[in-house]
C-alpha cells in the first residue's frame, strides 16, 4: 500500500496496519491510483479479491482533499449496493476510514456527526431523514431504494457537490430492476463525477450502462495466474479463485433432501452455507433439518425476515467457527464471512450469473474452499457443459448410493403431528415449483418435466395442494405421491394461543358457511335453461389449445419480467402478473 501512486495518507496506512491488510491485491493496485488520478472505471474481479477497498481507498483521498469546499449537507460521496446486507458490511469497512477524515469540513458545517451514515430499508424512513438533517453525512452508503426515498423527502439533502458515485455489483443492481431508480439517483448528482462499476461479473445492462453513465471509463479485469493463461492460449477463462474445489451431484428429487442431511453428518465441524430457491423453502427446511438432525444448529436468512433479525442471524453466523446458513441469494452477492468450508446450492439459482456470486462466499482471499450443487438425473444433468461453456469447471463428488424412504417416513409423521411443519411444507412447495417456472435456462430446468409426486413425498406433504400448475401436468409425475389419512383440518399447532385462535377462526367460517346455506335455500331455484352441448375436440385440438395457452402464459411473464428489469414495474406489482400473490 505504501508504494501505490499517488500516495496513500498517513492516517489511512495506520488504520489498514491495525487491521492486518499487509499489501495491496491486484484489483486494489489496479483501481485505486486510477479513481485518485480523476479516472471512471469499470471493474471485473473474481469474488473474493478485495473489491470493497478497491473503492473504499481512493474514496477517502478523494474527499480529504474536497471535504473543506464541502457545505453543511453536502454529500461528498454515494455507495450504493443491492442488498441491505452487503451495504452494512461495506459501512463496517469504510466506518474507520471515514473517521480519520474527522472534522475538518467548512466552518459553516457545525454540528455534524458520524461521517458516514447507513441508510437500508426495514427502518423508519422519517427517522433516517431525522438523523441525516443532524449529523450531516459526508457520505452514504444505501440501497437504491432508500436512498431515493431519502433524497425525496430530505429538505436538506443535497447531492450537487458529490466527488464519487460508487455502483457495487452493478450487475445485481440493474437485474433486479433498480435501472429507474438509479437513473433517479443519478439526476441528482453533479456530471462532473467519478464514478465506479464493481462487480464479478460483467453483463451487457452493465456495459451499456457503463458507456452511457461513465467519462472515459478504463476497464479493469483481474484474474488469477492460471486464469490468465487459459485466457492467453485461447480457452475460456473463468471468473473463480483457482482453489476452489467444485463438485456437482445427481440425484432424484425425492433424494436430495437424504444427501443433503448425509453431506451435514460429515461436516459437522465444518462452516456451511446452503442455498435455496425461495423464502419459503428456507423456512421448511431448517425445520425439516431440526426434525432430522435435532442436534443441528442452522441458521435462516431471507428477504421475508424482519431486518432486524436478518441482522441478527447474519451476525450469528458470521461469529461462529462452525454452523449452517440457510439462506436464498440475499447473501450471494458481496458478503465477507470469514472461514466458510463449504458451499451447499440445494436449488441451483434461476439467474445462472448468480452461480458464480454464490460460490464465491468461499475460497476468499487466497485461501482454499469448496461448493456442492444438487442436480436432478432429468434435463439439469446438462447445466454441467452448460457451466462450462461459461468458463466454470465443475466435477462429480463421490458417492452415488440413493435412500430417501426414511427422511420422507419422518416429515411425513412431522407434517401430521404439527401444523407448523405441514403449513411451511405446504408453503414450500407451492413457492418451489412457481420459483422453477421462472427460471432463466428454461432448456435445462424444464418446468414441465419436474417430478411433482416425487417433490411432495419428500417434503412430507399429506396432500397435494390445489394449482393450476398441478392441473395441467402429465400423471406419470403423479403417481408416486400417497396421500395420508390424516386430515389437515385436524392438525394442531403445537402453540395453544394459535391452536385457540384456529379453532375460533374454523367455527367462524362454518356459521357463515350455514348461514349462506340457508340463505341460499329459502331463495327461489332459476329455471335451468337449455345449453346446447358443445362438440367434443379431438384430442389434436386439444394438444393444440393446451399449447397455444402455454405460449401466451409464458409470453406474458416475459413481458412482465422485462418491465421489472427496466423499472417500470415493481417488485410487488410483477409478483401480482405471475400469480406469486396466490401463495
Amino acid at each position: 500500500f505504501e508504494d501505490l501512486v499517488p500516495a496513500l495518507r498517513a492516517s489511512s496506512l495506520a488504520v489498514l496496519e491495525r487491521a492486518g491488510f499487509a499489501r495491496s491485491t491486484p484489483v486494489q493496485a489496479a483501481t485505486v491510483p486510477l479513481l485518485c488520478s480523476h479516472k471512471d472505471v469499470s471493474v471485473e474481479a473474481c469474488t473474493g479479491s478485495g473489491k470493497t477497498l478497491a473503492f473504499v481507498l481512493p474514496m477517502i483521498e478523494i474527499l480529504a482533499r474536497a471535504k473543506r469546499e464541502l457545505k453543511r449537507y453536502q454529500v461528498g460521496a454515494v455507495i450504493v449496493s443491492p442488498t441491505r446486507e452487503l451495504a452494512k458490511q461495506i459501512h463496517e469497512v469504510a466506518a474507520p476510514f471515514v473517521r480519520t477524515l474527522g472534522k475538518e469540513r467548512s466552518e459553516t458545517n457545525e454540528g455534524e456527526g458520524d461521517l458516514a451514515m447507513l441508510l437500508v430499508g426495514g427502518t423508519d424512513v422519517a427517522k433516517d431523514v431525522a438523523t441525516f438533517a443532524a449529523t450531516s453525512p459526508l457520505v452514504l452508503i444505501a440501497t437504491p431504494g432508500r436512498l431515493w426515498d431519502v433524497m425525496q423527502r430530505s429538505k436538506e439533502l443535497d447531492g450537487k457537490k458529490c466527488e464519487l458515485l460508487i455502483l457495487d455489483e452493478a450487475d445485481r443492481l440493474l437485474g433486479m430492476g433498480f435501472m429507474a431508480t438509479l437513473n433517479n439517483i443519478i439526476s441528482r448528482l453533479p456530471k462532473q463525477r467519478r464514478t465506479g462499476l464493481f462487480s464479478a461479473t460483467q453483463t451487457e445492462e452493465v456495459a451499456e450502462l457503463a458507456r452511457a453513465g461513465l467519462r472515459n471509463p478504463v476497464r479493469v479485469t483481474v484474474r488469477d495466474a492460471l486464469n490468465s493463461a487459459a485466457k492467453a492460449a485461447g480457452e475460456k477463462a473463468g471468473k473463480l479463485p483457482t482453489q476452489l474445489q467444485l463438485l456437482y451431484r445427481i440425484c432424484s428429487v425425492d433424494s436430495k433432501l437424504w444427501h443433503f442431511v448425509n453431506f451435514i453428518k460429515e461436516h459437522r465441524e465444518c462452516k456451511v452455507i446452503v442455498y435455496f430457491l425461495t423464502c419459503a423453502c428456507v423456512d421448511f427446511y431448517e425445520s425439516a433439518l431440526k426434525e432430522l438432525l435435532p442436534e443441528s444448529t442452522a441458521i435462516a436468512l431471507h428477504g421475508k425476515m424482519k431486518q432486524s433479525a436478518r441482522e441478527s442471524a447474519l451476525g450469528k453466523f458470521t461469529e461462529q467457527k462452525s454452523g449452517i446458513l440457510m439462506c436464498t441469494d440475499i447473501a450471494a452477492r458481496g458478503l465477507d464471512i470469514p472461514g466458510v468450508d463449504w458451499i451447499v446450492q440445494f436449488d441451483p439459482p434461476q439467474d445462472p450469473a448468480a452461480f458464480v456470486h454464490r460460490v464465491g462466499r468461499t475460497a476468499r482471499m487466497g485461501r482454499d474452499g469448496s461448493a456442492l450443487v444438487f442436480l436432478s438425473p432429468n434435463s439439469e444433468a446438462s447445466y454441467v457443459d452448460f457451466l462450462r461453456i461459461r468458463g466454470v469447471e465443475i466435477k462429480p463428488a463421490p458417492g452415488t448410493r440413493e435412500g430417501a424412504a426414511h427422511v420422507h417416513a419422518v416429515l411425513r409423521k412431522a407434517s401430521e403431528k404439527k401444523r407448523e411443519i405441514m403449513e411451511k411444507g405446504v408453503r414450500a412447495y407451492v413457492s418451489f415449483i412457481r420459483g422453477y417456472k421462472e427460471h432463466h435456462c428454461r432448456f435445462i430446468f424444464r418446468f414441465k418435466e419436474l417430478e411433482y409426486g416425487a417433490l411432495a413425498m419428500s417434503m412430507g406433504l399429506l396432500r397435494l395442494p390445489k394449482m393450476k400448475e398441478i392441473r395441467k401436468a402429465p400423471k406419470k409425475f403423479m403417481e408416486c405421491f400417497v396421500e395420508s389419512s390424516v386430515h389437515a383440518d385436524s392438525v394442531a399447532f403445537e402453540d395453544k394461543a394459535r391452536e385457540k385462535q384456529r379453532q375460533r377462526t374454523l367455527k367462524e367460517q362454518e356459521e357463515a358457511a350455514e348461514a349462506q346455506r340457508l340463505l341460499d335455500a329459502d331463495k327461489p331455484k332459476p329455471k335451468k335453461e337449455k345449453v346446447k352441448e358443445e362438440k367434443r375436440q379431438t384430442a389434436f385440438k386439444r394438444r393444440k389449445e393446451e399449447s397455444r395457452a402455454d405460449i401466451e402464459e409464458m409470453e406474458d411473464d416475459y413481458r412482465a419480467l422485462k418491465k421489472l428489469k427496466k423499472g417500470k414495474m415493481t417488485e410487488e406489482e410483477f409478483d401480482l402478473e405471475i400469480g406469486f400473490d396466490e401463495v
